[in-house]
């Protein structure tokens, strides 16, 4: 093999394992407060039109977890957002929150209590603030049974 063919290899190789440590592009927006995890995220179809969906992660009153995914149709027209959802599958009756959003932060009101910040993430991210969550919750219920 010529000097020039290994070069040509060595900076394949080298451009393919950098390619394999670069973190994966950011789908969606997360929001964190301290009992539950939100992740939005949607694609664009025809013009305004956008399909997606809300992750909800939520700790109880009780320290117990639940999750629901939440399927949301949408405009995005500029900065102003709309994602619109059925309360339930068998419901006609339509939920509907308005937010805007500007560069990596996305800002809406999903439980009428004041708008959240949620800022561009990836999943693992979004994992991550799960897994963060349980571990709190953990470490509190574990501080409260030393208390007794």
């Amino acid at each position: 093999m010529t000097e020039c063919k290994k070069k040509a290899l060595l900076t394949v190789a080298v451009a393919l394992l950098s390619a394999c440590k670069s973190s994966p592009p950011a789908t969606g927006y997360l929001c964190i407060d301290d009992d539950s995890v939100l992740f939005v995220e949607w694609t664009q179809l025809q013009g305004r039109q956008i399909k997606g969906s809300i992750d909800v992660f939520v700790r109880t009153e009780s320290g117990q977890f639940e999750s629901a995914l939440i399927l949301f149709d949408g405009t995005l027209d500029k900065e102003d957002i709309t994602l619109t959802y059925s309360d339930s599958a068998s419901s006609t009756a339509k939920t509907t929150f308005t937010g805007s959003l500007k560069g990596d932060v996305l800002m809406f009101d999903p439980n009428l209590r004041g708008p959240v910040e949620c800022h561009r993430a990836t999943h693992e991210q979004k994992f991550d603030a799960r897994q963060n969550l349980i571990w709190r919750t953990q470490a509190e219920k574990r501080k409260g049974a030393q208390a007794k």
